[in-house]
């Protein structure tokens, strides 16, 4: 196929040779054929375009305690090959690195074929473990274990985000507000 990545591809071919015969007589026929088969290699060789973007689109940027955060990724392949990214996943504070995991490509899924788009399911991280705060979330993804890509976004965990208007106070009690 056109979007075959490089490399060396091994196979087989067969030969088969038939003879047909017949005896008008006795109204039989016999047919004997033979087959060979030899070992191939092919190899591909061509430049490769690796281009990708993704969507990373969280469910949520503000999580309660314990809520998981749920990530969908839609894969855009602007290169001429199929591709089959990995996720390399991180959740870092201040430079600290909190949570680090590869996400493999779902074999369930079928890859992401050239100038197409395909959405994974979601991937779902617990939370269990962060404490009240803000953290980063870093993206990158793999092709034969380079780095094509990275993304990140900022959330937070059990803060309460909404905006703080206070209505009719006083001096006096905006200090509580404060």
């Amino acid at each position: 196929p056109k979007d075959t990545a490089n490399g060396e591809y091994k196979g087989y071919i067969g030969v088969a040779k038939g003879v047909q015969g017949e005896n008008k007589e006795e109204g039989s026929s016999v047919q004997v054929s033979q087959k060979i088969d030899r070992q191939v290699t092919i190899t591909v060789t061509d430049q490769e375009v690796i281009s990708l973007a993704v969507s990373v689109i969280p469910e949520k940027y503000d999580l309660e305690n314990g809520e998981p955060l749920s990530i969908r990724l839609i894969y855009d392949n602007q290169s001429n090959i199929t591709l089959k990214p990995q996720v390399e996943f991180k959740i870092t504070q201040v430079d600290k690195i909190l949570y680090n995991s590869i996400f493999p490509y779902p074999e369930n899924e079928l890859a992401v074929r050239p100038s197409s788009q395909h959405e994974i399911p979601a991937i779902e991280i617990a939370t269990n473990n962060l404490e009240k705060g803000k953290y980063t979330a870093e993206f990158n993804f793999l092709h034969n274990n380079k780095k094509i890509l990275t993304k990140d976004f900022t959330f937070s965990v059990g803060l309460d985000n909404s905006p703080g208007v206070v209505l009719g106070a006083s001096s006096n009690n905006l200090q509580q507000y404060l």
